[in-house]
């Protein structure tokens, strides 16, 4: 099979608006949830903590319930996920606070969670 990577090729300007580019608060909340997902992906704690759950390339065991096969684990928030406070916090503080200072509260508010590495399967019942 042939593949012309030119048929594989676009422009910006082809890339469909989605709902939260039209609207600066869900811009907002769409932006502080990818920095503090971000923050969780590099931190080094947490990479060790899935490393030591690693058996073999995309191939973990989850801790919480002790199956294997999963080609990931996830950084589950225990109790109320961290989307509701970064929405709360962008509701409360829209217009009033700094991108930065909004960052910092999200922070705050995952700095007191409780954070579980898990599966999938865990992650969802962790909320």
């Amino acid at each position: 099979m042939f593949l012309d990577s030119l048929d594989y090729t676009i422009t910006g300007n082809t890339i469909k608006k989605t709902s939260w580019e039209q609207d600066a608060q869900k811009a907002l909340v769409k932006a502080l949830r990818e920095l503090q997902q971000k923050r969780l992906m590099e931190d080094p704690t947490i990479k060790n903590l899935k490393e030591t759950c690693k058996i073999a390339y995309k191939n973990y065991q989850c801790p919480v319930c002790s199956t294997t096969g999963h080609d990931i684990l996830q950084a589950a928030h225990v109790g109320t996920i961290i989307k509701t406070k970064i929405n709360d916090i962008v509701n409360k503080y829209f217009n009033t606070l700094s991108f930065n200072e909004l960052l910092d509260k999200v922070i705050q508010e995952e700095n007191n969670s409780i954070i579980q590495i898990c599966c999938r399967k865990c992650n969802k019942q962790c909320e």
